[in-house]
């Protein structure tokens, strides 16, 4: 019998997490690209500015959204949160002041209720290799879905910018993640996420902490993003490419990223979590201190981009493999909730300042920093992590 290949999903689970993260991701991808596009065909950039910064604020309060999601279930919360998206998209397509507040407001709260439950949803399973199994599909379709849009968008722009109709490319977007609640919902679990175990008074107090610190992490990981990939556009246009090809370049970046998944997940299972965090979080340092002391053409550079995408969705998934194991499955909701505003609470504050940084030209030795920075913060990560493991070693072997 032929082994089962990656895109074999014989477990129904995984074939829907798998397609509804593809019609949410497409949405999202093919929206935020063309969003701006419309925008500035209208003299409106401000406004898109303006709708931004209001979706990313009513992103940060997610530990609100998870709380709610917790008390009732995950498909009534991906119910409410694909119709406030797709709603929320749908009205960017109006490019006045008051529209774009709305569906900033509108699209940033069905966006974060949204990635909640999805990374939620793989708590469900009691196992943690079916959640870590979950979550890899849903990773991949993300980012199967960025580079299929990305390099899409970058042909378009090269060949096709004048045949294209923007309004009704976002229409079809805001369909989307509607469209993937509608084709998944029988499958997508009813029912608040189960304990898997009963808990001692200490490792329930450690794993709080270790939540804590995960939130921390979060925040510091968000403010470090916020310096990268807004502005890797800027570092590729500085050798004298045009913005489709700097879409393209991004977009097969992203179908490498997806490509390699598969075999750097298949690594991760057969060595320590925290060896392989370790390796990939000095990876993604290193490819962030070599993308602003690279001067040897868009080659080179293309090549320390896929590096760094490849390193990030490695530290991504053994990051969020950490999460999974110092958050229990009867809070997951609110506890996600919370790490995901963190991180865009960081996020916000990092691209608050990141682009006056940006704007002098003085940023080259800031992201050498960044890059520093990063391993620094994967380390404390994996200080935290290590720390829940003693206790929870010591608590096995106690009883």
């Amino acid at each position: 019998m032929m082994k089962q290949s990656f895109f074999t999903l014989q477990n129904k689970n995984i074939s829907y997490i798998w397609l509804f993260s593809i019609c949410l991701y497409t949405g999202m991808w093919l929206s935020k690209y063309f969003h701006p596009l419309l925008f500035n065909a209208h003299d409106a950039l401000k406004n898109f500015g303006i709708s931004y910064s209001v979706m990313a604020m009513t992103g940060a309060f997610s530990f609100f959204y998870g709380k709610i999601i917790a008390k009732h279930s995950l498909q009534k919360g991906l119910f409410v949160g694909c119709i406030l998206y797709s709603i929320g998209m749908f009205l960017r397509i109006y490019t006045d002041l008051t529209a774009s507040i709305f569906s900033g407001m509108i699209a940033g709260m069905g966006a974060s209720i949204s990635l909640i439950c999805l990374s939620s949803w793989p708590f469900s399973e009691t196992a943690e290799n079916a959640r870590n199994k979950l979550f890899e599909h849903s990773l991949h379709a993300a980012n199967m879905a960025r580079g299929l849009i990305v390099t899409i968008v970058g042909v378009i722009f090269i060949s096709l910018t004048e045949l294209i109709d923007v309004k009704k490319i976002m229409i079809m977007a805001s369909l989307l993640p509607i469209t993937g609640f509608i084709l998944c919902r029988s499958h997508i679990p009813n029912h608040l996420p189960k304990k898997i175990q009963q808990k001692t008074a200490s490792i329930d107090a450690i794993k709080k902490t270790g939540v804590l610190h995960l939130c921390i992490y979060s925040v510091i990981s968000g403010f470090c993003t916020s310096f990268i990939i807004p502005y890797l556009p800027i570092l590729l246009e500085e050798q004298a490419i045009s913005g489709g090809q700097i879409l393209i370049v991004l977009g097969v970046s992203s179908l490498i990223t997806a490509t390699t998944q598969p075999y750097i997940v298949k690594q991760i299972s057969n060595r320590k979590i925290t060896h392989f965090f370790l390796i990939s979080t000095i990876f993604l340092g290193t490819s962030t201190f070599l993308l602003v002391i690279s001067n040897s053409g868009i080659l080179p550079l293309a090549m320390i981009i896929t590096l760094r995408f490849i390193s990030a969705n490695a530290v991504f998934y053994t990051q969020r493999v950490i999460e999974m194991r110092l958050v229990d499955n009867d809070r997951a909701s609110e506890r996600m909730g919370l790490i995901q505003s963190a991180f865009l609470i960081g996020d916000m504050f990092g691209g608050g300042i990141a682009g006056i940084f940006w704007s002098t030209g003085q940023i080259k030795f800031i992201i050498m920093a960044i890059g520093i920075f990063i391993i620094i913060n994967g380390i404390y990560l994996l200080k935290v992590y290590k720390h829940y493991k003693k206790h929870e070693i010591k608590e096995a072997t106690s009883i």
